[in-house]
């Protein structure tokens, strides 16, 4: 067997509140099911350090879902060693609802932000929107022509480089119950 043959592991974490995560799990290890060298475990939390620097990949699918210190350090030693993390929805997401009813999304878990380059701040309600491609030249949007969508347009703060493939615009309206979430 050669190393194109060989069987990938995937770590495939899924879980939070506020979404169906049943539904999300199902839909990623059905795409996942799609490649026959792809071996797939799945966690609703992340694993044991030892457990997460075993595998090939890892797909996150999660919402309000921090690892803790020896966990991101093991995420840390996973891209280091070449690994390959896809962060999906909001895993770059801390929710906090206060006693007052108003929803902050704290500056926590820097690290980890850090290694996601982004940490989700709000999402105003669910609307139609733009996608333009940012960099057409990339392989993994080349072909793709600009498109309308309606789902949940997250807003988040930069907290380390990354390179912008997709874009989309949002015009500043108040964001409803999400108003105070990066006082």
């Amino acid at each position: 067997m050669n190393a194109g043959d060989r069987p990938l592991s995937c770590l495939l974490i899924v879980g939070g509140r506020w979404h169906d995560m049943d539904y999300a799990r199902l839909q990623l290890l059905q795409l996942l099911a799609e490649r026959p060298r792809i071996r797939t475990r799945v966690f609703e939390d992340y694993p044991a350090p030892e457990v997460i620097e075993g595998f090939d990949l890892i797909v996150t699918y999660t919402c309000d879902i921090v690892p803790d210190d020896a966990r991101v350090a093991a995420l840390r030693r996973f891209l280091d060693g070449g690994g390959r993390w896809l962060a999906l929805h909001g895993t770059n997401s801390v929710i906090r609802f206060m006693a007052d009813g108003a929803v902050e999304c704290p500056d926590e878990a820097p690290d980890f932000m850090d290694m996601l380059g982004s940490r989700f701040v709000a999402h105003p309600p669910i609307e139609r929107y733009r996608v333009d491609i940012a960099d057409p030249d990339h392989p993994l949007v080349a072909g793709i022509e600009p498109f309308e969508v309606t789902d949940e347009l997250y807003l988040s703060r930069q907290c380390a480089p990354y390179d912008v493939l997709l874009d989309a615009d949002y015009d500043g309206r108040p964001l409803g119950s999400f108003a105070s979430a990066d006082r």
